[in-house]
């Protein structure tokens, strides 16, 4: 009978489910760069708008697929995570915010943590 690699104790569930949010985004912003030239908009909403609507090369964005009005690129994400820290989806441009859920620097496209215990992941 095949028995799973019990996982490194260190490694809680919360950390596994925050390694993967902090992967999804980090990764929708790189497509969202290659797309649009340059990295999503100056805001904490912004960013969400973003990554989880129809967007054009302007950035700006809709509910809704629009080839006519070039509303051709996303969704990137079907809803923006929660950091499993903190419990929260807010996203803020000025680190360090305890209670939180994340990081965003719209200069360098840095997402992280911006709950104070795991900002270096």
């Amino acid at each position: 009978m095949w028995v799973a690699p019990a996982l490194p104790k260190s490694e809680s569930a919360k950390g596994r489910e925050l390694r993967a949010a902090l992967s999804l985004v980090r990764g929708q912003i790189a497509l969202y760069r290659r797309h649009h030239g340059t990295f999503p908009p100056r805001s904490g909403e912004g960013l969400k708008a973003a990554l989880t609507e129809y967007s054009r090369r302007d950035h700006a964005t809709s509910e809704h697929e629009d080839e006519v009005g070039g509303f051709v690129f996303g969704p990137y994400l079907l809803a923006f995570p929660q950091n499993p820290f903190s419990g929260s989806a807010e996203v803020s441009m000025s680190p360090p915010c305890p209670r939180q859920g994340w990081y965003y620097n719209p200069r360098t496209g840095e997402f992280r943590t911006n709950d104070g215990e795991h900002d270096e992941l």
